[in-house]
């Protein structure tokens, strides 16, 4: 999927080039690919901020120019769950008490043991009812989903409740 979009993203700039251009350099300047190109970068790690801030309005933009991408939705709630449900790990273990880092570690499926210190950092202020309420709604999203309804749909209502 990257190297026909890759494929795709060359094409267009070949036209533009082309197009703009009397002479038969086809070099792309700074300026050139700001024209071209979107600029708009979005990954799970900003969507993920954007819902433990309780900024949902912004996670559901950040999912939807995922998804219209073409990001599967399966694939992007998968890595939701994922997340979340290690903060929620970490939160809880932290709330009890529990500071053996292995434990937690093994606990939570993280690999790398500082991890848990960023991740302590941004559930600090977050209540642990919060992450099982979202944790709860993105494995509803993952059953709706798999029923085949909208996307879009699934992550707005279920996401859109939590503000």
């Amino acid at each position: 999927n990257d190297s026909y979009n890759l494929m795709s993203e060359l094409a267009k700039s070949k036209i533009y080039l082309s197009s703009s251009n009397n002479n038969k350099e086809l070099t792309l300047k700074c300026d050139d690919i700001k024209k071209i190109f979107n600029d708009h970068q979005s990954n799970i790690f900003k969507i993920i901020d954007n819902l433990l801030k309780n900024n949902i309005s912004e996670g559901l933009i950040e999912i939807h120019y995922l998804l219209k991408k073409g990001e599967p939705a399966l694939r992007l709630n998968a890595g939701l769950i994922s997340q979340i449900r290690m903060h929620t790990i970490v939160k809880l273990l932290h709330k009890s008490g529990e500071q053996d880092l292995a434990k937690i570690c093994k606990i939570a499926n993280i690999s790398n043991p500082k991890r848990i210190f960023f991740i302590r950092k941004k559930v600090h202020k977050i209540s642990s009812d919060f992450l099982i309420k979202l944790m709860s709604n993105l494995l509803d999203i993952e059953s709706s989903l798999k029923k085949g309804n909208n996307p879009i749909n699934v992550f707005t209502e279920n996401l859109i409740n939590l503000s």
